[in-house]
């Protein structure tokens, strides 16, 4: 038996080998490769460009300073013009002998490099942005008002007037050699003018926000346009055709296009910095010193500047990047880690546990880091959770009898969301392309919580065992959650951040930027922090000590990083558990009258204090942001029943079919579904149509009643975890129905989230039994 144990041991250590090479290799590969060479500047610099044929550059500040850096020396730059109003664009002339500059909303001003001398100013209200025709003879300028007019470069009158756009004008481009000027707008139209007979040629109108930039290369008839929603679009400006689309970066805050080369340069969220060439090859640099926002090509494309919201120049010089440490490796070891997992799921189905939410934490990262970022990452994982739950099942046929059999309500509920799954299956394997394909993933969706509980119920099966299991989840997350820490002090690693996606949120007058760290999104983050602030707070309640220090200090690091989220959706966990615990107390204060007044003025206390603080405008607006969870909640109610009635009416009675707004919808993206479900009980309705909303709001109805029962018979001395699991359960629910929490295309988060009522239905009757046994 001994050597057996060993070999068993042998090889449930050798299973963790591929789980430590990939932790190393995601280490080795977490610095940026190309930081880029910072210039610091005196003040913001709001435009900047490349002189013609020359690594020389100009800058424009929000001081109205217009300064010449040379090129690769770290000399002083010179003073070229200063005023008082923002420069807000530069272009140079063909002959690059002189330099346009829009004083933002003043005029422009003429500047001759030669002799540093002004040549001429031009007064133009609102004015933003300009561009020179190809021969140098002619001047646009493009106005917060809409305006376009055409000034004589050389005299300063005005030559045409051009109206038509309702929003400020972005960008303005000349076609080498044509009269045609291409305008582009904030109000998301791109249009084609003959300036010189003032006739408007075309409009080219895609359904996306702002144009960013503009550029029509010379010898050609294309045009291309960058917009805010990471979109870039290239069209034929003679037919009005769309030759592509392409994906660059996400929420884009400025763009630029190399006239030479036909290359983009994106810049989004957080300091990332895409370059896209015309082989759809895409180059992913950041720096998470600052954001940009304006950016400029050489004349050959071969190096880069930006400038952001804070001092500075950002440069790079595109034919010296290196590659990533490590990133060829880290999809092989990491669907290696994947097998391994399977193999120890057979023997060992608690140490697999452990090795997949491991794994778990590394998967988002080991994505973000992989060259493609495959989505398949994301599902691989559904099958060593599989082998797992099989494995579980098989070694513990007793206590899943005993589970069936003290709470049937789960199996009826399982037993008809299956009845519902075939037809709503059916429906989509006639009616969609790659129907199969999109009803698989739909009923990994609907029965993975299932699984999850039976899992749940298995894992909290020994005594102690839950609490080895929240230690072990809980440790796991702390770690991984360091990486919103350092996302929030703008350390410049990879993997920082969401997947090609910046989540922002609009408040208290400016942008929110939602944290991830190193997981995929905001919503993977608050999660995690939600789960493990219920599983720190089951630890700290177990014994008093200094341990139970630790984790109350661990607990508040967990809400920090909720908070970080920015997913108030996910903040309704914490919220659903603080007030299951908030009640569990008072009704033990109730039991003690003498207390009751004591209880009453500790509450009131705490309300009144809640709502002296709401209003302050002196916290930061992350935590601002948080404290309007419950209120926003309330308020999306009448949403979530107008969402409905909308849902229903685009997708009659019997839905679309199984898949297609869940995780089908994620990874296949139907693209005849023009329709979006933000709330959980549209997406089921969008599916499974009428029937399938009232088997939800049936299931919802018996777990409601089964939670009940199960505090009823929990024994009072383990009220608190009890209290805690059940407000956990809660969350999750109110977040699904909130938004959609765990249908947005990672299963593995429903298992892990549904634990939790397995942990909850095992814990009553095994105190139970545990207390049978005593007396």
């Amino acid at each position: 038996m001994t050597r057996i144990s060993s070999s068993q041991n042998r090889s449930r250590l050798a299973a963790f080998v591929p789980l430590a090479l990939l932790a190393t290799t995601l280490i080795a590969g977490l610095p940026n490769p190309n930081p880029p060479r910072i210039r610091p500047t005196a003040s913001r610099i709001r435009s900047l460009k490349f002189l013609p044929r020359e690594s020389r550059f100009v800058t424009g500040s929000v001081d109205g300073e217009v300064l010449l850096w040379p090129g690769d020396s770290s000399d002083p730059p010179v003073a070229l013009a200063r005023s008082t109003a923002p420069v807000s664009d530069l272009e140079f002339s063909p002959s690059a002998n002189v330099l346009a500059a829009a004083f933002e909303g003043v005029h422009v001003e003429l500047l001759r490099l030669d002799s540093n001398q002004v040549a001429l100013r031009i007064d133009v209200p609102a004015v933003r942005v300009l561009a020179f025709s190809s021969d140098g003879r002619a001047l646009a300028t493009g106005t917060r008002t809409g305006e376009i007019a055409i000034w004589d470069a050389a005299t300063g009158q005005q030559i045409t007037r051009l109206e038509g756009h309702r929003d400020i004008v972005t960008d303005i481009a000349f076609a080498p050699s044509s009269d045609i000027l291409a305008t582009g707008s904030q109000d998301g139209r791109i249009r084609l003018w003959n300036w010189k007979s003032r006739e408007l040629v075309r409009t080219l109108v895609e359904p996306h926000s702002t144009i960013l930039s503009i550029a029509l290369p010379a010898d050609s008839t294309t045009l291309s346009a960058v917009h805010f929603d990471q979109t870039v679009t290239t069209w034929d400006w003679e037919s009005g055709a769309k030759l592509r689309q392409r994906v660059g970066q996400s929420h884009s805050v400025g763009a630029t296009v190399s006239k030479e080369t036909g290359q983009i340069a994106v810049a989004g969220r957080r300091g990332r910095l895409a370059i896209l060439r015309d082989d759809d090859r895409l180059t992913t640099l950041q720096y998470f010193g600052q954001e940009f926002r304006n950016l400029a090509f050489s004349h050959d494309s071969r190096r880069v500047i930006a400038s952001g919201a804070e001092s500075g120049i950002a440069g790079w010089s595109l034919d010296r990047l290196r590659a990533p440490v490590g990133i060829g490796w880290i999809p092989p070891l990491y669907y290696l880690c994947l097998a391994a997992a399977i193999v120890v799921a057979v023997s060992d189905w608690r140490m697999a546990v452990v090795h997949l939410v491991l794994l778990d934490g590394f998967r988002d990262l080991a994505r973000k880091l992989s060259a493609d970022e495959p989505r398949l990452m994301t599902v691989a994982i559904l099958i060593p959770w599989g082998a797992v739950v099989l494995s579980a099942m098989l070694r513990n046929r007793d206590r899943v009898r005993q589970l069936v059999r003290e709470h049937r309500s789960i199996l009826v509920v399982g037993a008809a969301t299956v009845a519902m799954l075939i037809p709503a299956a059916g429906h989509s394997m006639l009616q969609r392309p790659q129907g199969a394909s999109l009803a698989a993933l739909g009923a990994v969706s609907y029965l993975s919580p299932f699984f999850g509980i039976i899992l749940g119920y298995l894992i909290a099966g020994e005594d102690d065992a839950l609490h080895r299991a929240a230690r072990c989840y809980a440790v796991v997350c702390c770690a991984f959650m360091s990486g919103a820490l350092l996302e929030y002090a703008r350390a410049d690693f990879r993997g920082l951040g969401g997947i090609q996606f910046d989540w922002i949120r609009y408040f208290a007058g400016s942008a929110l930027t939602l944290v991830s760290g190193f997981y995929r999104s905001p919503t993977g983050l608050g999660l995690h922090a939600g789960q493990a602030t219920a599983c720190c707070l089951l630890l700290a309640a177990r014994r008093p000590g200094s341990r139970s220090a630790l984790w109350i200090a661990a607990t508040l690091y967990c809400l920090l990083c909720l908070v970080l989220s920015g997913r108030r959706k996910m903040l309704l966990l914490a919220v659903c558990v603080g007030a299951l615990l908030g009640i569990h107390y008072f009704w033990g204060l109730l039991r003690k009258r003498r207390r009751l007044l004591a209880a009453l003025a500790v509450q009131l206390v705490a309300a009144l204090a809640i709502l002296a603080i709401v209003p302050s405008q002196s916290l930061p607006n992350q935590l601002q942001y948080a404290l309007t969870t419950f209120r926003e909640g309330i308020a999306r109610v009448p949403q979530i029943g107008r969402d409905l009635r909308t849902t229903l009416a685009q997708a009659g009675p019997f839905g679309y079919g199984l898949g297609t707004v869940t995780q089908g919808g994620q990874f296949l993206a139907p693209h005849d579904l023009h329709t979006w479900q933000e709330d959980g009980i549209s997406r089921v309705a969008a599916e499974m149509g009428v029937g399938g909303l009232a088997l939800l709001l049936a299931g919802f109805g018996i777990g409601a009643w089964k939670m009940m029962r199960v505090w009823a018979t929990t024994p009072h001395e383990y009220r608190f975890a009890q209290a805690v699991l059940i407000g956990a359960t809660c969350g999750h629910v109110a977040s699904y129905l909130e938004s959609h929490q765990a249908f947005s295309g990672d299963a593995s988060a429903s298992i892990l989230a549904a634990c939790f009522v397995g942990f909850s239905l095992r814990l009553s009757e095994t105190r139970q039994e545990s207390s049978s046994a005593r007396v």
